[in-house]
């Protein structure tokens, strides 16, 4: 009887405690979140500049990006990954301007129109001269959403974690204060009024 009222001392004093804890922590998450998606909003810009200075007279407003990411573990504990991306960037009147693709192996995203035909190429080195590369700072991006949600992912070097990501920034739309993110086992859903990005990931 004594250690049922206790315990049930301690779980009014300890649960409210516990509430806060998770809350910051929650809001600590989030705002990590919210910190890389910044970063991809601002790598997808400057693509759109560089693709439209190549490419097209009239600004490019939205983009669409998809992304199939395969990592493992090294047995130093170093996380290597391949990787293909594909963008889309479209114009203010919502036409496809272009393809580019690049992966892990080519230091050049090449892009061509919607029927397959080369139009240029942006030379991507992985330490890009002038600032981050486009393909590394759009890998790094969806790995680090990723490891901001699963902080104790698989340290088996014999373990692939596969992620599928897809991002959609339309710059005419407003940002939202507070963005909307559902997060579950093998899922992340991150939409802030102008960018929306999918996240899913498993293991094999």
């Amino acid at each position: 009887m004594v250690d049922k009222q206790l315990s049930k001392i301690f779980g009014k004093i300890f649960s409210p405690v516990k509430r806060r804890i998770d809350k910051i922590i929650q809001e600590e998450t989030n705002k990590r979140l919210e910190d890389r998606v910044e970063n991809l909003e601002d790598l997808l810009k400057e693509m759109n500049k560089k693709v439209q200075e190549k490419a097209y007279p009239s600004e490019i407003r939205k983009n669409f990006t998809e992304i199939d990411l395969r990592c493992h573990k090294d047995r130093d504990g170093l996380m290597l990954c391949g990787y293909d991306i594909t963008t889309y960037p479209y114009n203010k009147d919502n036409n496809e301007v272009s393809e580019c693709h690049s992966n892990t192996i080519s230091y050049k995203i090449k892009c061509t129109d919607y029927n397959g035909k080369p139009l240029f190429e942006l030379y991507d080195p992985p330490q890009n001269p002038q600032g981050i590369s486009f393909r590394v700072g759009i890998k790094d991006s969806f790995l680090d959403m990723y490891k901001i949600l699963h902080p104790d992912s698989p340290s088996d070097i014999d373990k692939y974690i596969h992620i599928r990501g897809t991002a959609y920034m339309d710059l005419d739309k407003p940002k939202k204060e507070n963005p909307v993110i559902i997060k579950d086992n093998n899922l992340l859903i991150y939409y802030n009024g102008r960018t929306s990005i999918k996240i899913f990931y498993g293991y094999y």
